[in-house]
């Protein structure tokens, strides 16, 4: 390492150049955080409910926790700002709700993101098995289906899930043929 001369400034201090002082940079808030800024479950549930209030101009959800409050009102604000839930999302969260509502069996309903009109086909048995994509639901041999799967079972007879059986989803994990896992256990043993 070079050694400096006596009484010289440090390497440092010798590289230092003067320039003018930057503007300072402005670093804006997301939308939902500016309008959140003020606000905390700690606020209080009635300055949630007040800002619902002004934001919106009806008032909040009779929700008793803050801190639920506060995140509904931050998800009306994100949705406002940015766009809510895609058409298909809010369908199936509308089945769902009128399923409940009518205390019928529900599920939790496939999102197939697969266009209308489109039809699948898959053989099975030696026979070719046609299913028409509708608005809501498929339709199988001129019977409505609310999703694949119950379609998949009334083909088969078992429990299969629609997506798979249909190849619109990959297993994670091939399968090894049970021949081939016994060979490998030979192996090792």
């Amino acid at each position: 390492m070079p050694r400096r001369k006596e009484g010289a400034a440090p390497a440092s201090a010798r590289r230092r150049i003067s320039a003018a002082p930057s503007a300072p940079t402005i670093q804006r808030l997301d939308p939902v955080q500016e309008a959140l800024r003020s606000l905390s479950p700690k606020a209080g549930i009635a300055a949630i409910r007040d800002t619902w209030q002004r934001r919106f101009g009806e008032p909040a959800p009779r929700i008793q926790s803050g801190d639920l409050l506060l995140r509904l009102l931050a998800w009306r604000i994100q949705a406002e700002t940015y766009g809510g839930l895609d058409e298909v999302t809010a369908r199936q969260l509308y089945l769902m709700a009128t399923a409940l509502k009518n205390d019928t069996q529900t599920s939790v309903p496939e999102v197939s993101g697969l266009v209308t009109g489109t039809i699948l086909v898959r053989e099975w048995r030696n026979a070719e098995h046609r299913v028409l994509v509708l608005e809501s639901g498929f339709e199988h041999q001129g019977k409505r289906y609310e999703s694949l799967t119950a379609i998949a079972r009334a083909i088969t007879g078992t429990n299969w899930s629609g997506p798979r059986f249909f190849g619109l989803e990959r297993r994670d994990t091939p399968r090894v043929n049970q021949l081939e896992a016994d060979h490998l256990s030979e192996g090792t043993s």
